[in-house]
């Protein structure tokens, strides 16, 4: 893994944008599916609908950040996705049995579209930064390290979230 290809501003705060998206991605997903699991108990049908408008926000995400990536940049684009990130966030915070499935299909799809965003972001501004000869190289390590942190991170999610429902 070339990851001396890292070593600059620009892909450094690209390589953060995109590792700092997974893990909270991550995150995000584990804690709704417990909550839809445990609190309301959708069907299978609900749940895949749920996934589907996750996906839908990621693919319009990926086609936002790259048709405006040459006009806003790496750094707007991460900060209209953690703006969606936040805005989901807060809204989850006080999150309760009543939620109405439609509305949670279309926070799951902002969640996707923020999280994709700031990823997409992170990783084209890592990529095209410096000689685009050596992006194939920044690519390669950015995209080792968001997956092997990625990996890492789910079973101490799993651990700790096992742990808090033990306690309570």
């Amino acid at each position: 893994m070339p990851i001396g290809s890292l070593w600059a501003a620009k892909p450094v705060s690209g390589t953060i944008m995109a590792i700092s998206s997974h893990v909270a991605l991550i995150i995000a997903i584990a804690g709704i599916n417990g909550f839809l699991r445990t609190i309301i108990d959708p069907p299978f049908l609900y749940l895949s609908y749920f996934y589907l408008w996750f996906f839908i926000g990621i693919v319009a995400a990926a086609m936002f950040s790259t048709l405006f990536y040459d006009r806003l940049g790496a750094g707007v684009l991460g900060i209209l996705g953690s703006l969606a990130v936040i805005f989901v966030s807060i809204q989850w915070r006080t999150i309760g049995a009543e939620a109405s499935m439609n509305t949670l299909y279309i926070q799951m799809a902002c969640l996707g579209g923020g999280v994709g965003m700031v990823l997409i972001s992170g990783a084209l501004g890592t990529a095209l930064a410096g000689d685009i000869h050596k992006a194939t190289l920044r690519s390669a390590s950015l995209h080792s390290i968001r997956n092997f942190i990625g990996a890492v991170a789910a079973p101490i999610l799993g651990w700790f979230i096992y742990r808090q429902n033990a306690i309570h």
